[in-house]
């Protein structure tokens, strides 16, 4: 059963003149629901790296996320890669958080919480272009 339907079931078990501003909120449901975006982007990870620039910005967040996302995404990269912090292409969903105030997230803009990985692959010519960052031999 899924959200629409048990709030059908709530609407039929009461009466919407007796409850108006239950009514009004269990209307607002559907329009309220937080959706995340597919968000391409850039993925570099490695020693004290964990760096995702999603495309269109200048923006380098670091990433986290469950053990079940990032094990397999972690195991692709590695098998995608060459050489040491080489960047492939992705595009997850998650959620842009502030910045971190201590350890090696602290060094980025935000911290990005991986939630799902729909594509991983090699990067290309047609990706989304990052700026050369100092300190990074990419």
């Amino acid at each position: 059963m899924n959200v629409l339907s048990s709030i059908a079931i709530v609407l039929r078990s009461v009466s919407p003149i007796g409850h108006p501003l239950l009514l009004a909120a269990v209307l607002c449901l559907p329009a309220c629901a937080h959706t995340l975006d597919a968000r391409p982007g850039r993925l570099i990870w490695g020693h004290e790296v964990r760096e995702f620039t999603p495309c269109g910005t200048e923006q380098t967040l670091w990433f986290r996320g469950e053990g079940e996302i990032l094990d397999p995404l972690i195991a692709q990269y590695q098998v995608l890669t060459d050489t040491p912090y080489e960047a492939i292409y992705v595009e997850v969903t998650g959620e842009v958080g502030p910045r971190a105030t201590d350890g090696f997230a602290a060094d980025y803009d935000g911290v990005f919480t991986i939630q799902t990985v729909s594509v991983v692959r090699a990067t290309t010519d047609e990706d989304c272009r990052i700026p050369q960052q100092p300190g990074y031999d990419r």
